[in-house]
């Protein structure tokens, strides 16, 4: 007759079905009934002040779209239904650390969907548990309950005693085990089953340590860790335009290992300085909007060092480098399921696949555009209630003769209301004119063959203004699943002689290359006007190399930094180099 408000917490999807206190009414558990939701847990000893404690997912089946049900508790032990997870069963008399102790399967299919059990009662006088799984029935079960064995800790630079958060903790056992430092540099986990395990702490730029521990049920075991910072080094560079020489201004390169990767952008004059590299062998990916990717060599780092990367004149883009496409809504505007570059998770309706899981598979890297990338059920991030659109920066296409636009398309419309009734549209835009060049209305859960888009069909003169836009919708009032995206975006076409002068350029080689004193220009075997600039592009030295010269020795009176060489002859470069003094 008088029910007071005495708190407000949500739950961490937001999609709350289930609340269970612990049996000194301290602590409420909670489910969302979502795909990859954990077990909340929550001190409500204070109702006005509610703190959350923990959450729990089930490490075997992580990110694997497995969903909660319900939770009780029974003498501090977690019984849960999980779909297509079964029962599980997690020791929370330290809810700070929730630990898994037991579980049963009920449904042998895949994992994610509303299948299996829904349903746990843990209240029986026999101690059984009470399983219902909506595919087989009913399962009556024995159930151990064991106390969890935890282990607990501080991790620290060991140069300077800061803490360190995103450490990995692994305790090498047959139990799949995962946990994280927290901001705070603590740690949280444990086991079902008592012994002695190798436990190992590792984190991106640090020396990984391993521990022997030996731990016990119904303990708790502490072990603060202190780790070795790896030394970092710089690699610094100019990217450049393979066939001028001039410094390219905001390139992208990504440095990738096996552990980690590191990115830079290029300054005004096309030179960049990445600092904090640690050694390992890395994949070097350069790119710039209006220029062609470049994979450079696997490169093993272990020093502090200098590079040049050359990148032809063109317009590609796999979106595995942010080059600076624009995601935005439409009218009216979507409220979910916006564009967004990342590597995709699939999503799947029985069969049918809906959000892609890869991306094309003949490009650079596994990211592309997608609409909304959430995982989850299929209509968890998908577009809904408007438009939304990706927009490519300007094109030059003056740059071709006959420029020819190609790109990989996604497209999935299904669900809802039935009778889909969205589309994917391609539109390509002057500035001045725009035309909807494609039209996908059909759905396939699939990468769909290249398409191929000439200019010239659509508009009558090639300017520096050109944008090609991706937009997709959900339009109320027929809602319905959407899901589109796309890859392995080109301009195809030979560019202009202007910039791509006829004949052969050769590539002249210099030894050494970096350099400290001076180099040697070998076997030049062209002849015309040696032109050298600096990162500045001013020139500071010009020769006349006469025909079948043998040897050119330069760079004695040159400051330290990078250096293009080029041999023009009759108006075009028929050589080039570029060169490090260090």
């Amino acid at each position: 007759n008088n029910t007071l408000l005495l708190g407000r917490q949500k739950t961490p999807f937001e999609f709350t079905h289930n609340s269970w206190l612990s049996d000194d009414g301290t602590v409420a558990f909670t489910t969302d009934e979502r795909a990859n939701a954990p077990i909340g847990a929550f001190d409500v000893s204070d109702p006005s002040d509610i703190v959350e404690l923990d959450q729990f997912r089930p490490i075997e089946t992580l990110g694997e779209n497995v969903i909660p049900h319900n939770v009780h508790v029974w003498q501090d032990w977690l019984i849960i239904s999980y779909y297509t997870d079964g029962g599980v069963i997690v020791d929370a008399s330290r809810p700070s650390n929730l630990i898994e102790v037991g579980n049963f399967d009920t449904f042998l299919g895949g994992n994610g969907g509303f299948s299996g059990a829904w349903g746990a009662y843990p209240f029986l006088p026999s101690g059984l548990v009470l399983v219902s799984d909506i595919n087989s029935g009913l399962y009556v079960l024995g159930a151990n309950y064991v106390r969890a064995c935890w282990l607990e800790g501080l991790v620290t630079d060991a140069s300077n005693g800061s803490v360190l958060n995103e450490v990995e903790v692994s305790i090498a056992a047959s139990q799949p085990n995962a946990a994280q430092t927290g901001l705070d540099g603590h740690y949280e986990t444990g086991l079902a089953t008592a012994g002695t395990y190798a436990v190992t702490f590792s984190k991106t730029g640090y020396q990984s340590a391993t521990y022997e521990v030996e731990l016990s049920n119904g303990e708790l075991t502490l072990l603060d860790v202190q780790l070795v910072p790896l030394t970092g080094y710089t690699i610094s560079g100019l990217v450049a335009n393979a066939a001028t020489g001039e410094p390219i201004p905001n390139a992208t390169l990504l440095f990738t290992s096996e552990v980690t990767s590191f990115n830079t952008q290029t300054a005004a004059d096309g030179t960049f300085n990445l600092s904090g590299i640690f050694a390992g062998a890395y994949d070097i990916i350069a790119g710039a909007w209006g220029y062609l990717h470049r994979q450079l060599p696997t490169a093993n780092i272990g020093s502090s060092q200098s590079m040049v990367v050359l990148l032809d004149r063109g317009y590609q883009d796999d979106f595995v480098l942010d080059l600076g496409w624009e995601s935005a809504t439409g009218t009216p505007a979507a409220s979910a399921g916006f564009w967004v570059r990342a590597e995709p998770v699939g999503t799947f309706s029985g069969n049918q696949q809906v959000n892609p899981e890869t991306d094309v598979d003949t490009d650079l890297g596994g990211a592309c555009f997608l609409t909304g990338n959430g995982g989850g059920s299929i209509g968890f991030d998908d577009v809904d209630n408007g438009v939304v659109v990706l927009s490519s920066p300007p094109m030059d296409l003056s740059i071709y003769t006959d420029p020819v636009i190609s790109y990989n398309l996604w497209f999935v419309n299904t669900g809802g209301s039935g009778n889909p009734d969205d589309n994917l549209k391609v539109i390509l835009s002057n500035g001045q004119q725009t035309v909807t060049v494609e039209t996908v209305n059909q759905s396939v859960g699939a990468w769909r063959p290249n398409s191929a888009i000439r200019v010239l069909d659509h508009f009558t003169s090639l300017t520096d203004s050109f944008t090609v836009i991706f937009e997709t919708a959900d339009l109320p009032p027929n809602g319905h699943v959407v899901e589109a995206a796309v890859d392995a975006f080109r301009v195809n076409g030979e560019l202009v002689s202007s910039l791509s002068a006829p004949g052969s350029t050769a590539e002249l080689v210099a030894a050494p290359n970096p350099f400290r004193q001076d180099f040697v220009l070998q076997n030049p075997e062209v002849s015309g006007m040696l032109e050298v600039y600096n990162t500045l592009g001013q020139l500071i030295e010009q020769t006349f190399v006469p025909s079948a010269t043998a040897h050119l020795r330069l760079g004695k009176n040159w400051a330290a930094g990078t250096y293009f060489i080029r041999i023009t002859a009759n108006g075009r470069v028929t050589g080039r180099a570029v060169v490090v003094k260090q």
